[in-house]
């Protein structure tokens, strides 16, 4: 840090009293990107960590429920319906539809 600041008094010592003020905002603009970048890696890595949370919760009650569902015989292999059209085609054919 020390360095740095010595560094940067000296480059102010090297440069001209009119280039003093765009020089200052420059140095200040590049430590908000900075800033920002920093800001932005983390809430991105914050929300990757609760997105990753939440799919683990989703599949482990998906894991539950398909459980539930089989020990309580509620799921059922599909079974083949032919649905009428309203016409005189053979109708439509469906491979998957529960019966309940």
């Amino acid at each position: 840090m020390r360095q740095t600041r010595e560094k940067q008094i000296q480059m102010l010592s090297i440069l001209p009293a009119a280039d003093i003020p765009k020089y200052l905002e420059d140095e200040r603009e590049r430590a908000a990107l900075s800033i920002q970048k920093a800001w932005r890696g983390h809430a991105v890595r914050t929300e990757l960590t609760d997105r990753k949370i939440s799919m683990r919760r989703a599949r482990a009650a998906i894991i539950i429920q398909r459980k539930v569902n089989i020990d309580l015989g509620m799921f059922r292999s599909p079974v083949v319906r032919r649905h009428n059209t309203g016409g005189e085609g053979p109708g439509i054919e469906t491979s998957f539809s529960w019966d309940f």
